[in-house]
C-alpha cells in the first residue's frame, strides 16, 4: 500500500524511493503464519521485466488469548485429587507458545488448593497461589476439608503474561461414612399410672449421624429391661433404628403392674462402620407420690416462709410445676399466701412455689398455740398423697430469746475439691437479728479435712449464717487417708442470750456436724468439648495468643482440678502451646485442668498466614488412670486492612477501608479502629463487627 494507507497492485519507483510502499501483515487471528511472499515485475510502459519473488519472514508476537476447558472433578470426602492435563486442558495458539501461569482467583468453600514443593529432600504440602503449567500438572491439587458437603467450586486465572482468562471448576464430593453415630439426647421416660406402654420419642431419646440416614443407623440392645420389653417397627425386641425413634414407632411395654420403680435397658448404635458406647436408657414405672411434712414455727401475728426442707415430695420425674397441692382443710388462725401477693388467700400451690420460696403462712390470730392445714398432693399421672402441715405459734420474740438451730444435715464429700456447706446442711435463725449476727463457734475442728472461709482455712473458729447463705463456707478433705467420715463440733450464738434452741430445748452443749467421706476407687476422667468463639489476644513480645479455657473441660469424681493432667501426644503443627503470661519461646507439653480453667494455657501460632491447627492429648487423673487420645481442632480467621492507615479530612464523608480475609471467612469478625486527630487525641473504637461474607473475592467495607 502507499503512504495514504490504500491497498495497491502497482506503484512507481518514486513511491519506493520516498518510502511510501510497505507490507502489512493483517491475517494473524487464530493463525500463526511464519512467512509470506509477493511476486512483481517492473514496466516502463512498453517493456516488462521478468517476475521477481520477494519472501517476507514474519516474526511471531503474543497476540492470542489462551483458552481452557475443564472436566468436573470427583473427589472422596476428605481426600485429595491432583490436577492433570486430561482434567484441565489449556491451549495457547501463539507460535512459539508463551509460558502459561495458573493462579487461584477464588477459593473453594469446602476445601483448599495445595501445591507440593520439595523441601529438605521430601515433598512438602503448601497452600497453592500460583504456578507454571509444568509445575501445576501433577504438583497441584484440590483437597476436600472433610465436611458433609456434596459439591464445591473454585476459579482459576490462566495467563500467558499478556492475555488472561478465568476457568470455573466444579467439584463433586463422594460422601464417606466417617462420622460416628452420637446419642445427643437421653432423658428417660415416665410410664404413668394406668399405662401399660409408652412411646420412646425424639423428645427423650435422639441418635444422630451426620453422614448416615436415620433408617440405616441400627441400635442393638445389649442388656434388656427387667420389667418390660422394647418393640420397634423392625418387629424385633433386640434392635431398633434411629428412624424408629423419630417416627415414634419405638415403645416400652411393661409386663406387670409394678409401681414406683425404675427399669433400664442398655444399647449401642452402629452405622455399619462405627459404634456408640454402651448407653443406658431409664424408664420410671408409675411413680407414686409421697410427701414429707416437717411443720413450721411462727410468732404471733407474724409471717413464716414454708421452706423446701419443711414441706417436700418424693423424688419423682415430673417437673415441680406439675406437682399440685390442693388445700382440703385451711388453717383456722391464719392463711396461706404466695409472694409477691401478700394477704391474698390461696387454696392451692405447686412444689415449684415451695422451691422458689414463694409460699408463706401468715398468722392472723392473737394467741399462741398451734395451727394446721390439710392437703392432697397429686401428679398429672394420677398418683396422690394426703398430708397435714403443723404450725407452732409462739409468743412474740423477746431480746433474751436465743437463736434457733433448724437444720443439721450431713455433708457428702466425694473428691478432694472444696465442698460448699449450704443452708440445706446447716441453718440457724434469730428472729431479731440478721444472718450476719447468727454466729457459729467451732469447738472441735475436723480431723481429716479443713473448713474454708472464702477459700482460706478458717482461722478464728467462727463463721456466720450469712457466710453459709452466701456459699462462702466449705469443707476440703485431706489428700491422704480413706476415712469414711469426719465431723466438727459447734455452738450457735446471737451474743444476746446464752445457748441456742435445738429440737425444742435450750442447749449449751455443742452439736456434732457429720461429714460423710465417699472414697471413689477406679474412677476415670470425663472429657467434654464446647464450641467457643474467641479472639486472639496480643501479648507482650508482639505475639498473638488464644486462651483455651472453655474449649475442653475434664473432671473426675476422685480428683481435683489441679490433679487432672493433660498430656499432649501430638503437638500443634503450625504453632505451640504455652503459658499465657510467659515469653513466646516457652512450650507446654502438659498442664492441669486448673491451669486450663483459669485461662493460663494458650495456643500461639508460629506463622503469620496459618488459619487452622490442632493438637492431640490424653487426660490423666491423680491415680494415673488415663483416657484418650482426644483431639482439639482450632480454626480462625485472619483479617488485615489493605492499608495499615488511611488519612481523611472532615469534609470527605465516609472512608472506604479494604480488608483481606483468610481462613474461616463465613462468619462476622470483630475488629478495633483507632482514629487519631492532628491535635494528638486518639480514640479507639472497639468491637466493630465486620460483616464480610465468604463470597470471593473479599471486598472492602465502609466504617
Amino acid at each position: 500500500m502507499t503512504g495514504l494507507g490504500r491497498k495497491v497492485l502497482a506503484f512507481s519507483v518514486k513511491d519506493v524511493v520516498e518510502g511510501l510502499v510497505s507490507y502489512v501483515q493483517d491475517q494473524h487471528i487464530a493463525s500463526e503464519p511464519a512467512s509470506d511472499k509477493v511476486a512483481f515485475y517492473v514496466s516502463d510502459g512498453q517493456f516488462n521485466s521478468s517476475e521477481v519473488t520477494l519472501v517476507i519472514e514474519i516474526v511471531g508476537t503474543n497476540d492470542e488469548t489462551p483458552t481452557a476447558e475443564a472436566q468436573n472433578m470427583t473427589v472422596d470426602e476428605g481426600s485429595l485429587a491432583m490436577f492433570t492435563k486430561e482434567m484441565i486442558e489449556i491451549h495457547d495458539l501463539d507460535v512459539p507458545p508463551d509460558p502459561i501461569v495458573i493462579s487461584l482467583a477464588s477459593r473453594p468453600n469446602h476445601g483448599s488448593l495445595i501445591l507440593f514443593v520439595e523441601g529438605n529432600g521430601e515433598m512438602v504440602e503448601t497452600p497453592f497461589t500460583s504456578a507454571g503449567a509444568e509445575v501445576f500438572y501433577g504438583g497441584a491439587g484440590y483437597r476436600h476439608d472433610g465436611s458433609e458437603t456434596f459439591r464445591d467450586w473454585f476459579t482459576l486465572n490462566i495467563s500467558d503474561g499478556v492475555h488472561g482468562t478465568t476457568l470455573d471448576i466444579f467439584v463433586s464430593v463422594s460422601p464417606v461414612n466417617d462420622e460416628p453415630p452420637l446419642v445427643v439426647r437421653n432423658l428417660g421416660i415416665v410410664l404413668s399410672e394406668g399405662q401399660d406402654s409408652i412411646a420412646i420419642t425424639a423428645e427423650n431419646l435422639l441418635v444422630e449421624d451426620d453422614d448416615t440416614p436415620a433408617d440405616e443407623v441400627v441400635c442393638f440392645i445389649t442388656k434388656f429391661p427387667r420389667l418390660g420389653m422394647i418393640w420397634g417397627s423392625r418387629n424385633s425386641t433386640d434392635s431398633f433404628t434411629a428412624m424408629d425413634i423419630v417416627d415414634g414407632a419405638l415403645r416400652y411395654i411393661a409386663e406387670n403392674e409394678t409401681t414406683n420403680v425404675k427399669d433400664v435397658f442398655y444399647f449401642t448404635c452402629s452405622d455399619g462402620i462405627q459404634n456408640t458406647s454402651d448407653t443406658a436408657f431409664q424408664i420410671t414405672l408409675r411413680p407414686q407420690l409421697s410427701v414429707t411434712s416437717m411443720g413450721a414455727v411462727v410468732q404471733v401475728g407474724k409471717r413464716v416462709l414454708i421452706e423446701p426442707n419443711a414441706l417436700s415430695t418424693s423424688d419423682v420425674p415430673d417437673p415441680p410445676t406439675s406437682i399440685v397441692f390442693n388445700i382440703t382443710q385451711p388453717p383456722h388462725s391464719g392463711h396461706l399466701e404466695l409472694r409477691p401477693a401478700p394477704n391474698v388467700v390461696i387454696t392451692n400451690f405447686t412444689m415449684a412455689d415451695i422451691l422458689l420460696r414463694r409460699l408463706s403462712y401468715k398468722h392472723t390470730g392473737e394467741e399462741s398455740g398451734s395451727d394446721r392445714f390439710d392437703f392432697v398432693a397429686s401428679l398429672p399421672g394420677g398418683s396422690r398423697a394426703e398430708g397435714t402441715f403443723l404450725i407452732t405459734v409462739r409468743p412474740a420474740a423477746r431480746p433474751d430469746m436465743p437463736p434457733t438451730l433448724h437444720v443439721v444435715l450431713p455433708l457428702r464429700v466425694v473428691s478432694e475439691a472444696p465442698k460448699v456447706l449450704t443452708s440445706q446442711h446447716l441453718y440457724a435463725r434469730d428472729v431479731l437479728a440478721p444472718p450476719k449476727n447468727v454466729t457459729f463457734e467451732v469447738l472441735k475442728k475436723p480431723e481429716h479435712g479443713v473448713l474454708l472461709l472464702n477459700g482460706v482455712q478458717l482461722a478464728s473458729e467462727m463463721f456466720t449464717q450469712d457466710n453459709i447463705n452466701r456459699g462462702n463456707l466449705a469443707y476440703q478433705r485431706l489428700s491422704s487417708g480413706t476415712h469414711p467420715s469426719d465431723h466438727f463440733l459447734f455452738r450457735v450464738s446471737n451474743k444476746r442470750a446464752p445457748g441456742f434452741m435445738f429440737r425444742g430445748l435450750r442447749r449449751i452443749k455443742p452439736v456434732k456436724f457429720e461429714i460423710l467421706l465417699v472414697n471413689i476407687v477406679g474412677s476415670v476422667p470425663i472429657v467434654t468439648f464446647s464450641k467457643v468463639s474467641r479472639s486472639f489476644r496480643h501479648h507482650a513480645g508482639g505475639q498473638w495468643r488464644l486462651a483455651l479455657n472453655g474449649f475442653v473441660h475434664s473432671q473426675d469424681v476422685g480428683s481435683g482440678a489441679d490433679q487432672i493432667t493433660y498430656l499432649v501426644t501430638d503437638a500443634p503443627r503450625q504453632g505451640h502451646l504455652s503459658p499465657c503470661d510467659t515469653p513466646e519461646n516457652v512450650s507446654l507439653s502438659l498442664f492441669t485442668q486448673a491451669e486450663l480453667g483459669n485461662g493460663h494455657v494458650c495456643y500461639a501460632p508460629d506463622g503469620a498466614d496459618d488459619v487452622e491447627d490442632g493438637f492431640s492429648f490424653k487426660v490423666q487423673n491423680k491415680e494415673g488412670r488415663t483416657v484418650g487420645p482426644y483431639r482439639l481442632d482450632l480454626k480462625w480467621t485472619r483479617i488485615t486492612p489493605a492499608e495499615p492507615e488511611i488519612f481523611v479530612c472532615n469534609h470527605d464523608g465516609t472512608a472506604s477501608i479494604g480488608f483481606q480475609r483468610t481462613g474461616e471467612i463465613a462468619k462476622a469478625v470483630v475488629a478495633s479502629l483507632k482514629v487519631s486527630t492532628p491535635n494528638g487525641n486518639t480514640t479507639v473504637k472497639g468491637n466493630l463487627t465486620l460483616n464480610l461474607t465468604a463470597t470471593p473475592p473479599s471486598r472492602g467495607t465502609s466504617l
